[in-house]
């Protein structure tokens, strides 16, 4: 089974650099897109947002 998730760069509890994080797994590329999107508005939050696919071993 295919699932999509979101890797991105958060800015961490300090504020003052960012570490590596992903979503929870969705089962469709566009939920996953979507939810990259809302992040790409919110830069000093969130930077360099993907989605990219994983094969989970259900």
């Amino acid at each position: 089974m295919v699932v999509f998730r979101v890797e991105y760069f958060a800015k961490t509890k300090e504020g003052d650099n960012w570490e590596i994080k992903q979503s929870e797994p969705f089962d469709t590329y566009d939920e996953a897109d979507e939810l990259r999107a809302k992040m790409d508005k919110q830069p000093n939050k969130y930077k360099d947002c993907a989605v990219f696919s994983d094969s989970s071993d259900d």
